[in-house]
């Protein structure tokens, strides 16, 4: 089985960045074919379950940072804001292998809302599209963020 992670030197640090599966990168660029042949225009055209939620974030909460079950993640917090221009760019630089992971100047890690009984989450104000880039393509887990 091949290693998950790559690691590389870049501008002079080393880095460490995801590495696809052959499925998740066959994944990956079959989505940007549909996106340049205009069959994308909602999450509800590449994913099997997105749903809408409106949601309050909780006054005096704590955050936390963990790597989640991408399918805990049932959809979006706030609107069903997709930018195909933005969703083709993650496709693209997790194709290429140049996903860093855990690097500030690349992407934090998507913010999340915790459903307070169950354990499903939905994303909050932050990572719209590298969370459904990922559900996408295929990716078992995702580091995130949430409140408590």
């Amino acid at each position: 089985m091949a290693e998950k992670y790559l690691d590389k030197q870049e501008h002079s640090k080393d880095v460490k960045k995801l590495r696809l599966s052959s499925e998740e990168r066959e994944n990956a660029e079959n989505l940007v074919k549909r996106i340049n042949d205009g069959e994308i225009s909602s999450p509800d055209d590449f994913l099997d379950e997105w749903e809408e939620l409106e949601f309050e974030r909780p006054d005096n909460s704590e955050e936390v940072q963990e790597y989640i079950n991408l399918d805990k993640i049932k959809g979006a917090a706030m609107s069903d804001r997709l930018s195909i221009r933005r969703l083709k760019q993650k496709l693209n630089i997790l194709a290429d292998d140049d996903w860093i992971v855990d690097e500030q100047d690349n992407f934090e890690a998507p913010h999340l809302v915790k459903h307070p009984r169950k354990e499903v989450y939905h994303v909050g104000v932050d990572g719209h599209h590298r969370v459904m880039a990922f559900k996408a393509i295929g990716i078992g887990e995702i580091k995130v963020r949430y409140d408590i």
